[in-house]
């Protein structure tokens, strides 16, 4: 069983580093880009909107950097429309 010290010594551990957020207007999109990106071993995944930014729906996609453009170009091809991409320092 973990100790509270515990949990926080591994949560010191971890560093931030800079990630792509994709912002969307409608829930249906990440929704939609997670199925999808899944089923085709895209990287990244849906997470709860950072709260630094303002946008439609309250979730987003968190990638890596490098995975920039594999992901607007799968986004085109599949039609999910996105809002925004951000860089921001995150676990």
């Amino acid at each position: 069983m973990l100790k509270k010290c515990d949990v926080m010594d591994k949560n010191l551990a971890r560093e931030k580093k800079k990630r792509l957020i994709i912002t969307f207007e409608t829930t249906t999109a990440p929704l939609k880009l997670d199925i999808k990106g899944k089923a085709c071993g895209i990287p990244g995944r849906t997470i709860p909107l950072p709260s630094v930014i303002s946008a439609g729906c309250g979730l987003a996609w968190r990638a890596e950097l490098s995975d920039r453009e594999s992901l607007i170009a799968f986004m085109k091809e599949q039609d999910i429309r996105w809002e925004a991409m951000y860089e921001l320092e995150m676990y």
